[in-house]
């Protein structure tokens, strides 16, 4: 019995010692299993301190590369932040190289780079044109993003200095008609806000001969940016405001305003005129100087007055003075 009981044990270790090693070799296979993938990967080349890049033919190519199914897997998933780079020094005064790619200018992680391939570059090289950098003085453009609070308005933006030196090739440079800063937000501002030391855009859009094409700037200098924000000033017609009456005392008298309601061109703060009611504002006629007027026996039961409307409104509220001010009809009765 003890033997039997040896044996079993002696062939469940065999068994799960097979098993260990024909998942290890299936495990080796997989990972060996190759195949060939393309991607689309991104070109930088960096210049020489004193020179700049005017033209770069492309800023991306078409990788094909070989490897185990699982690094290119990982590759495809970092793919973004795989690139090809180059650091470039000028011989021979030759400012138009042709550079051929090749595995060197890769750069991903190690893991990827020790087991794929480079099978192919399409297109195979990148053109270059460099010059020399100048200096030239620019004027500053300030660069916002987002909108103002509600009722507010951006009243002007305020840069120091306005102009800075900036390096850069000369074709770019005389391309160029002003600099930008780095965008700032003023998103819900409802106050003035300022930012100092701002830094200059790197890369601008320009014209070259023709061709829109990105190209590349330097500047050293930051500026200062304060946006100036006041409450936004809007227009409102307001209808159906109803007319009263302001009469003397002991007045003998009934006055009647025949337009019971009238219309007002209201101007003032965006956010106040628009949660401004009818209810807000008193409008009313003053017949106070028609005190002692008497109407005449033998020339009707009434009299009718053109009158002005005056008008009580809220504080920061006033009548639209490009509008003519309302007038009403008044009549005055026989008691």
């Amino acid at each position: 019995m003890e033997e039997k009981k040896r044996k079993l044990r002696i062939d469940t270790r065999v068994a799960t010692m097979a098993l260990i090693v024909s998942l290890a070799i299936w495990g080796y296979a997989n990972y060996q299993l190759k195949k060939e993938e393309r991607f689309p990967i991104k070109v930088e080349v960096e210049t020489p301190e004193d020179f700049s890049l005017v033209r770069l033919s492309n800023y991306g190519v078409i990788i094909t590369v070989e490897g185990p199914e699982r690094v290119l897997d990982a590759f495809a998933r970092l793919v973004d932040q795989v690139k090809l780079k180059k650091s470039v020094t000028v011989e021979k005064n030759d400012l138009k190289p042709r550079l051929v790619l090749d595995k060197s200018w890769l750069q991903a992680p190690d893991y990827i780079l020790s087991n794929i391939v480079v099978k192919e570059f399409n297109p195979p090289y990148v053109d270059l044109e460099l010059s020399r950098k100048r200096r030239k003085t620019k004027k500053v453009t300030a660069v916002t993003e987002g909108s103002v609070e509600f009722g507010y308005k951006v009243e002007k933006i305020v840069i120091a200095p306005t102009e800075v030196k900036v390096a850069g090739p000369e074709k770019v440079l005389d391309a160029l008609s002003d600099v930008l800063t780095e965008p700032r937000s003023i998103n819900g501002l409802a106050a003035n806000k300022k930012w100092q030391f701002v830094p200059i855009q790197s890369k601008v859009r320009v014209s070259i001969d023709g061709v829109e094409q990105t190209a590349t700037i330097d500047c050293r200098e930051t500026v200062e940016v304060e946006v100036f924000v006041v409450m936004e000033e809007a227009s409102r017609l307001l209808e159906d405001v109803e007319v009263a009456v302001l009469l003397p005392s002991g007045f003998p008298y009934p006055a009647e305003v025949r337009e019971k309601s009238v219309n007002l061109m209201l101007r003032g703060a965006k956010l106040d005129i628009e949660r401004l009611k009818p209810e807000d504002i008193i409008a009313y006629v003053d017949l106070r100087s028609m005190e002692g007027t008497t109407i005449t026996p033998g020339l009707g039961e009434s009299k009718l007055y053109k009158e002005t409307v005056s008008v009580i409104l809220p504080d920061g509220i006033s009548l639209d003075e490009s509008q003519p001010v309302p007038q009403v009809t008044v009549q005055l009765k026989r008691p």
